[in-house]
């Protein structure tokens, strides 16, 4: 986003100069306007170096910076501020550089005539389906105010679960991660040494150090097919997974792992009724809320549950009916929501099922979370006695010889 050096002045007269980021020259002036500057000179700064530059990659725009963002349009909105000065207010405020470059270049189209809605849809690849279609329901029933506020509670809700299922993997995989690095520079480095001790000792060595010495001398001498196995078959694992079989075929297993399994299982239903209940009760049909619904699942399993579910909607069937037919939606999600259906209160029944899958999952990572400790100490421990008592075993027979 071009960058432009001003000069203006206040309402006291004194004099002011700065920089102000904005998608084009008209903007930036306005801005400086609310802000109560009298602009006396506006000009586009000089190209940034290329050392300056800030790195997109490193800029990604993820859930977090959403939920900031809805919740900071929200609270102008409600306010009564214009939202073409909401839109500018929070991209000043916003710190990383690519979103609050995607915020001003909303701001323009919006200040341009375009919907926000719209606007929004012209960054798709920041604004999900789901995001947007909230707020064109939003802007088609006049209560904005209401959808953002809608939006900005789902989406501190859906951060929360998520947060915390990623919070409660971190551990482990760091743990896994350094025991693994201490393995391999004492396989590499200190095993050998000992190796040659026990070798020149010509006695018979058992068969777990035997063992140990094999996988040292593998490490030292074929590290680099370990290194190329590892990252070949990763990212040959990685591409297989992007097609629509591998896919698939991922989502299905990732449902079967022992305890982070069930944990995936009962996000994705909370997934599915925060979103449905958010999207009904913004407004939205419920065949287009279905739609959005398994779009923003996450997982194809269920996905193809809700889209059946979708297609007896719009035969004149009920989601109540549908989701009992399919073994993976739990009885009592099935019963309440056939329930809801009867009597016209499906977005509080799924209001409902949202929260008690919520506050399962969070007892569920509180339960992991205390367990994980002790199992990995168990199982380091293990896999420590036995290295030690590969080594120490044969080295204690050759001192008890002498």
């Amino acid at each position: 986003m071009p960058v432009y050096n001003y000069e203006a002045r206040t309402k006291e007269g004194e004099t002011q100069a700065g920089r102000v980021d904005a998608p084009t020259k008209r903007v930036a002036s306005d801005i400086l306007q609310r802000h109560g500057l009298v602009v006396v000179a506006l000009e586009e700064a000089k190209e940034v170096p290329l050392y300056a530059r800030s790195v997109k990659f490193f800029e990604r725009v993820g859930i977090r910076d959403i939920v900031i963002f809805s919740r900071q349009i929200t609270t102008l909105f409600e306010a009564e501020v214009p939202l073409v000065a909401s839109l500018e207010t929070v991209a000043a405020q916003t710190e990383n550089r690519r979103f609050k470059e995607i915020i001003f270049e909303i701001s323009a189209d919006v200040e341009a005539g375009t919907a926000f809605s719209e606007a929004l849809g012209r960054h798709a690849d920041v604004f999900s389906d789901f995001y947007i279609q909230m707020v064109k329901a939003g802007e088609a029933s006049g209560r904005m105010d209401q959808t953002l506020n809608y939006l900005a509670d789902h989406m501190e809700r859906e951060y929360q679960v998520i947060s915390r299922v990623r919070g409660a993997l971190i551990y482990p995989a760091f743990v896994i991660v350094g025991f693994s690095v201490a393995f391999s520079v004492l396989m590499i480095f200190v095993i050998p040494h000992l190796t040659s001790i026990l070798e020149q000792s010509g006695q018979a060595l058992p068969v777990l150090t035997k063992l140990i010495i094999g996988v040292s001398k593998f490490l030292r001498s074929s590290w680099y097919i370990l290194l190329l196995g590892l990252v070949g078959g990763g990212a040959a694992t990685l591409r297989y997974v992007k097609t629509p079989t591998g896919k698939k075929m991922w989502d299905r297993i990732q449902l079967k792992f022992p305890v982070f399994g069930g944990i995936l299982t009962k996000m994705y239903l909370f997934r599915f009724a925060e979103s449905l209940s958010t999207l009904i009760e913004g407004g939205l049909p419920v065949t287009r809320a279905l739609a959005i619904a398994r779009d923003v699942t996450g997982n194809t399993l269920y996905k193809g549950i809700i889209n059946e579910a979708l297609e007896d909607v719009k035969r004149g069937g009920t989601i109540g009916g549908s989701l009992a037919l399919s073994d993976a939606i739990p009885p009592l999600v099935t019963q309440m929501v056939v329930v809801g259906e009867q009597a016209g209160k499906l977005v509080q029944v799924l209001q409902n099922v949202a929260r008690f899958y919520r506050k399962d999952v969070d007892n569920a990572i509180d339960n992991i979370t205390s367990l994980i400790e002790p199992i990995l100490i168990l199982v380091m421990g293990v896999g420590v006695g036995l290295l030690v008592a590969g080594v120490m075993i044969p080295i204690y027979n050759l001192a008890g010889s002498f």
